[in-house]
C-alpha cells in the first residue's frame, strides 16, 4: 500500500500504477473485426471456454492501445492511496481510495466497478477518473474482482459486498475520510452490471434471498447508482448476437457470459434472469444516473434500464447524445476520455448527482472551471423518451 499526492501526470508509477488498455472497447471492435477475418479459428476457439477468453485477452493486450490521456485534468491537491488490501485471503482483495488533500472529514463516497467484459481489466482504468472525481469534494475508491472463468458469477459481487464491508468499518471510514452512510456505487461496462446488481440486493431483501446474494450495506447507506456503458441486462445476449456486426462480436458475448455464468447455455441458468437488472428493479431502487455514447454496440442495456426504472417510479437521471450529430468516438465507456467535450459534460453530470444525493462540503473541482463551450449539447428529456420495442422493453431509439 502506499500513498502518493497527485497532479497533471500520471498518478504513479510501478507497482503504483500501470498502464490500461480499452478492454471493454476491443472486445466489441478489435475482436469483432478480427473474428470476421480469422473465422476459420473459431470452431476451435468455441472447444475450450478457456482458450477463447485466452484469445480475447492476448488480443486486448496487444491490439487494445493505451487508454486516452487523461493525466493533464489530475489536480494537484488529491491524494491516492493504492492496493489497500481488504480481504488478506483474496489476492485480488485490493482497492485504490482517492481523497483531497485538504478532507476536513468523513466524505461522500464513490465506490467503482471497472469494466472489461467480466473477463478482463483491472481497477487502475479508473485512476485518473476518480481523482477527478475526488476534487469536487469526494471520497472515491476503486476496487479490484477476479475475472472469469477463474471466478465466475456471482463472486464479483460478493467482492463488490466485502469490499463495502471494509470502507464502512469505523477505523477505516475514519482514517480514509469515508461517510459510510452516504455511499454511492458507481459501474462501467461489466463493472455497471456488478454494481446495479448489488444495489438491488441492499435495496431489496426479497430480491437478495431469490438471487442469494449478500447486502454489505442497510438501504439508507446507500445513496445512489452510476452506470455508465453498462452491459445491464443478460437476456439480450441473442439479440446482440444478431446486431452488433456478425460473427466475431457474436462469438465475443457468448464466451464472455459462458464464461461469467459457468456454463455454455448461460442462457437456460436461473441466475441469468436474476441477473438481468432491468427484469429486477423496482421502485426502491436508488437513485441512478445512466449513460452512455450513441456509438456504444450496447446502448440498448441503457436505455432498457432508463425505462424499466420510469416504468415502475424510480427515480433516475439519463445522460444522452444525439447519434447524428455526435462523432463516433463516443461510444463505449466515452465518459473515461475527458478531453472530449461528451466525456466533460458527463463529468459535469456526475458531480452534480453526487451533490443532489448526498450531503458534504461543497469543494470546487475540475469540472467546475469549464465553461459551457467545453461541453456538449445532450439528448433533451423529450428526445430520450422517443421510444420503439426491444426484447419487450421500451427503448429510445437512435436517430
Amino acid at each position: 500500500m502506499s500513498s502518493v499526492a497527485l497532479g497533471g501526470s500520471p498518478l504513479a508509477t510501478g507497482s503504483q500504477r500501470r498502464t490500461w488498455v480499452r478492454v471493454g472497447q476491443v472486445g466489441l471492435g478489435v475482436v469483432g473485426s478480427l473474428a470476421a477475418t480469422a473465422a476459420t479459428t473459431l470452431t476451435a476457439l468455441q472447444v475450450s471456454n478457456r482458450v477463447a477468453v485466452h484469445t480475447i485477452r492476448t488480443v486486448s493486450r496487444l491490439f487494445g492501445g493505451n487508454g486516452p490521456d487523461t493525466a493533464h485534468f489530475v489536480p494537484d491537491d488529491v491524494t491516492a492511496t493504492f492496493d489497500l488490501v481488504h480481504d488478506a485471503e483474496d489476492p485480488d482483495g485490493r482497492l485504490d481510495v482517492f481523497r483531497p488533500t485538504d478532507a476536513p472529514d468523513a466524505l461522500p463516497t464513490l465506490v467503482c466497478v471497472h469494466g472489461g467484459g467480466f473477463i478482463n481489466g483491472t481497477k487502475d482504468m479508473l485512476d485518473d477518473y476518480l481523482a477527478v472525481v475526488a476534487s469536487h469534494g469526494f471520497t472515491t475508491v476503486s476496487i479490484e474482482y477476479t475475472k472469469a472463468p477463474e471466478a465466475r458469477y456471482p463472486g464479483p459481487v460478493v467482492q463488490l459486498n466485502r469490499a463495502l464491508e471494509f470502507l464502512t468499518r469505523p477505523d477505516v471510514a475514519r482514517i480514509h475520510h469515508i461517510d459510510p452512510d452516504q455511499i454511492v456505487l458507481f459501474g462501467d461496462s461489466a463493472g455497471a452490471h456488478i454494481a446495479a446488481q448489488a444495489a438491488l440486493a441492499i435495496t431489496d431483501a426479497g430480491y437478495a434471498a431469490s438471487a442469494r446474494l449478500p447486502a454489505a450495506l442497510r438501504r439508507d447507506q446507500l445513496r445512489g447508482v452510476v452506470l455508465a456503458s453498462g452491459a445491464l441486462d443478460l437476456t439480450m445476449a441473442h439479440g446482440l448476437q444478431g446486431g452488433l456486426g456478425g460473427v466475431g462480436e457474436g462469438w465475443y458475448v457468448r464466451t464472455v457470459l459462458s464464461a461469467y455464468i459457468g456454463r455454455r447455455d448461460y442462457d437456460r441458468d436461473p441466475c441469468c434472469e436474476w441477473a438481468s437488472v432491468p427484469h429486477n428493479v423496482t421502485a426502491q431502487f436508488p437513485p441512478t444516473f445512466v449513460t452512455t455514447g450513441p456509438w456504444d454496440n450496447l446502448g440498448v442495456h441503457s436505455h432498457s434500464m432508463v425505462a424499466a426504472m420510469r416504468a415502475v417510479g424510480a427515480d433516475v437521471e439519463a445522460l444522452f447524445f444525439p447519434q447524428a450529430t455526435t462523432p463516433r468516438a463516443i461510444a463505449h465507456e466515452y465518459q473515461l476520455d475527458l478531453n472530449t467535450p461528451q466525456a466533460r459534460t458527463a463529468m459535469r453530470r456526475v458531480v452534480a448527482f453526487l451533490r443532489t444525493h448526498t450531503s458534504g462540503p461543497v469543494r470546487a473541482g475540475v469540472s467546475d472551471a469549464w465553461e459551457d463551450s467545453d461541453l456538449a449539447v445532450p439528448l433533451v428529456p423529450a428526445e430520450v423518451e422517443t421510444a420503439g420495442t426491444t426484447h419487450g422493453i421500451e427503448v429510445p431509439l437512435a436517430s
